[in-house]
């Protein structure tokens, strides 16, 4: 049987990834961390590459990636909430467009 289903996934580039994860966690906001290192450092690819190459920057956002609530029946007010609390945990302004 064929699904028709679309999963979509909001990411951001965070500093502070696990705190903020932590924190958004504390205020019942659920996260998810896909790729806690860069895909040439898993298992799964190393029989791709001779030696693990150097990718800095797939390293560095490796630790600084974080999925946030996102999905299409989602309600504004959570939208806003996390957004309000990612603000609040940066102390910064996030405007939700």
């Amino acid at each position: 049987m064929a699904s028709n289903r679309m999963a979509r996934v909001l990411c951001g580039v965070f500093r502070r990834r696990d705190e903020l994860a932590q924190y958004l966690e504390t205020n019942h906001v659920q996260t998810n961390i896909y790729y806690p290192m860069p895909l040439s450092k898993q298992k799964g690819y190393r029989a791709v590459y001779d030696a693990v190459p150097n990718l800095p920057v797939a390293e560095a956002i490796s630790r600084r990636i974080i999925a946030l609530p996102f999905y299409p029946e989602m309600p504004e007010e959570i939208l806003e909430r996390t957004a309000r609390l990612v603000s609040e945990f940066y102390h910064e302004v996030v405007r939700v467009i």
